[in-house]
């Protein structure tokens, strides 16, 4: 049990320890061969265009560009969801006694969520007691109560942080929402196991799917779970019919495109980051290099392979 609620944390963790050996081990090399390449060619765009090594160097940064560019917008997502979530449920007109539930006193709002990364608790709305019989907020409530007890929301928004990190891979985040599904599976079997039986739960959910159970809060799990699009049709008819008919929830198969998209952007990563721990990029020029080049860029190759050669 514990382990399964590390696991999020432990591909977080791991991808950090990559980047940065990567910037300890890797980078300083990468940094000598760069600026070594443009002591050489003096300029990029006249010189070097065509050699292997600006090649290499251009796929190398490009790779290393994107991958942390990856990173901070998903640091800058996940920093802007959690300000965001507190911001909303202080804004809430709570009764708080301290207990595990939260009651929002608000019976306009329906509104049923776990809310709180290291100390989650479940907020209910008033407005979703007076909508609810009392067997369907129990369900509700074993529901929600399965999300606090594996810390869901700190789960979610590490996979958020995921999805966000490779931004490029669109199949990430089609993985990340099947993941999302699972949980509230996981929840909805939480409750049913608690309740014997399955109807109480699936018609509050029916009920909430009505009555537009806000889910406003960006760093929480709320009892609809939202739309996914890794689901065929909605989620929770999906549900739904899972709870009272067994119907297992089958998941769309991902599309051609976004599949061959996230394969070239994944081997493009990788290969341009594997450049870095390769031997040194050549820079030597000869004659026989600027016989090959030489129409097109002039005699300023030539001259400068002589130059070269005659350092050397």
């Amino acid at each position: 049990m514990f382990m399964t609620m590390l696991i999020p944390l432990l591909i977080l963790f791991a991808l950090s320890s990559g980047a940065a050996l990567w910037l300890i081990y890797a980078m300083p090399r990468t940094l000598a061969n760069t600026f070594g390449l443009i002591a050489f060619c003096q300029s990029f765009f006249i010189k070097c265009v065509e050699y292997l090594s600006f090649i290499k160097l251009l796929a190398l940064w490009c790779g290393a560009l994107l991958v942390f560019a990856g990173f901070a917008y998903a640091m800058l997502r996940a920093a802007a969801s959690v300000v965001k979530a507190r911001q909303a449920v202080k804004r809430l007109p709570v009764k708080d006694s301290g207990g595990r539930v939260v009651l929002i006193n608000d019976g306009a709002l329906n509104a049923a969520f776990t809310y709180g990364l290291v100390f989650p608790r479940i907020y209910i709305s008033k407005g979703l007691f007076e909508n609810l019989d009392r067997e369907e907020m129990r369900g509700v409530f074993f529901h929600e109560l399965h999300h606090k007890r594996r810390f869901d929301p700190l789960r979610f928004l590490v996979l958020n942080f995921l999805k966000d990190a490779f931004f490029y891979v669109p199949m990430a985040g089609y993985f990340i929402g099947r993941a999302r599904v699972k949980k509230e599976l996981e929840a909805d079997d939480a409750a049913v196991a608690v309740m014997k039986e399955p109807v109480s739960l699936a018609g509050a959910l029916l009920k909430a799917a009505s009555l537009g159970v806000a889910a406003g809060n960006p760093a929480a799990t709320h009892l609809t779970g939202g739309k996914d699009r890794s689901t065929d049709g909605g989620a929770i008819e999906a549900r739904v019919k899972r709870l009272i008919e067994g119907v297992q929830i089958r998941f769309a198969a991902p599309r051609p495109g976004p599949v061959a998209a996230s394969i070239l952007a994944a081997g493009f990563v990788a290969m341009s980051f594997s450049l870095s721990f390769n031997s040194d990029i050549r820079r030597e020029c000869t004659p026989k290099h600027c016989a090959v080049h030489v129409n097109k860029l002039g005699n300023d190759c030539k001259t400068h392979c002589e130059l070269s050669r005659h350092s050397h």
